[in-house]
């Protein structure tokens, strides 16, 4: 399944897209990408968008 992320980062925010079979992977993934794309480790995404606050969405796309 293919899913989009949206993601507020400090202000700013970003789309990101990701295959994966469940939505928790596709978090993994999309957190990830969001630290290629800002240039820090996995784990301080994952931690920053840890569910704890209104940061991000993710959908299935159709």
């Amino acid at each position: 399944m293919k899913f989009i992320g949206i993601f507020n980062y400090q202000q700013e925010v970003s789309a990101l897209t990701t295959k994966a079979d469940t939505e928790e992977q596709a978090l993994l993934n999309l957190c990830h990408g969001m630290a290629k794309k800002y240039g820090v480790r996995k784990g301080k995404m994952t931690a920053y968008f840890n569910g704890q606050h209104d940061n991000y969405t993710i959908k299935k796309e159709k």
